[in-house]
């Protein structure tokens, strides 16, 4: 079975919510569970939000690292990017969304769990009509509304959706930041980079 799970970014002054499918041939509770407990975290009590100060807190840095690898390791990744008004216009994109996934991609698995953060659909009535449209393509077992302290895979799609956000923020010239590239990055430490490239090369 395959998993995937989903979490948004929105950002008004881009005027776009981004959301973003983090999708697992097994599930990834164990591994993020491990990554909180390396952090000094308690999976299922702790979270890892990605919007968080990291400079002001670096056990949540730390555990960003960790979450990365996680991602890098096990995931491949989806992105949707819809206006941020009406909200609910990002919960019908990322049912589009899916329905392209996984009707151009091949899978090891024909059956799939499909999580969804909490917010995401304006209410439950209004997910299920909209899920209609994917059960001729896969079987898949939908869960919607779900808490992302719980279903851990969903702190892997907000590190993602807020990844990939920031990233376009940058190439809109809503960011205009330079970082080191540090160690183990493959370039000078000391070289200047651009914000968005450590983020893309930080989950590539």
């Amino acid at each position: 079975m395959g998993f995937f799970y989903f979490d948004e970014s929105i950002h008004p002054e881009g005027s776009f919510s981004l959301g973003a499918f983090a999708y697992a041939e097994e599930s990834l509770e164990d591994s993020i569970a491990d990554a909180l407990r390396q952090s000094g975290l308690s999976p299922r009590v702790d979270e890892f939000k990605s919007g968080a100060w990291m400079d002001r807190n670096p056990q949540q840095a730390r555990t960003r690292e960790l979450l990365r690898s996680v991602v890098r390791d096990h995931c491949r990744i989806g992105v949707v990017v819809a206006p941020d008004r009406p909200r609910q216009l990002l919960g019908s994109e990322a049912l589009l969304g899916l329905k392209k996934i996984l009707s151009t991609n091949e899978f090891r698995s024909g059956l799939h769990d499909i999580f969804f953060d909490r917010g995401i659909f304006d209410s439950s009535a209004a997910s299920q009509r909209a899920a209609e449209v994917l059960r001729t393509i896969q079987p898949c077992s939908l869960h919607f509304e779900q808490d992302s302290v719980q279903v851990l895979g969903l702190q892997a799609a907000d590190l993602i959706a807020h990844t990939c956000a920031t990233m376009l923020l940058a190439e809109l010239g809503f960011i205009r930041k330079k970082v080191k590239a540090g160690a183990n990055s493959g370039y000078d430490p000391n070289l200047d980079m651009e914000l968005e490239f450590e983020l893309w090369a930080g989950l590539r």
